[in-house]
């Protein structure tokens, strides 16, 4: 049985979330990459991950971009 505090645990990613919609004009790639840099240091988020099944010491970081966000389809930390 995994910890409730352990990061690879489903329940943690999926049993109610908020969603935030943001009109930011253009779409273009550099300003989504503005807007998620924004909004994760805004955030304060610890770490990039692309996967939420391992535990961030058992993965490599991922950088903090649009080209992420689109090879794994969301990213992870920690806030």
């Amino acid at each position: 049985m995994t910890s409730p505090a352990s990061f690879r645990n489903p329940t943690n990613w999926s049993d109610g979330f908020y969603e935030l919609a943001i009109e930011v004009g253009a779409t273009d790639d550099a300003r989504l990459q503005d807007v998620l840099t924004a909004l994760w240091a805004a955030a304060g988020i610890q770490g990039c991950l692309g996967l939420s099944d391992l535990e961030p010491e058992e993965q490599d970081p991922v950088p903090c971009t649009v080209s992420s966000l689109t090879e794994y389809g969301h990213l992870y930390g920690q806030a």
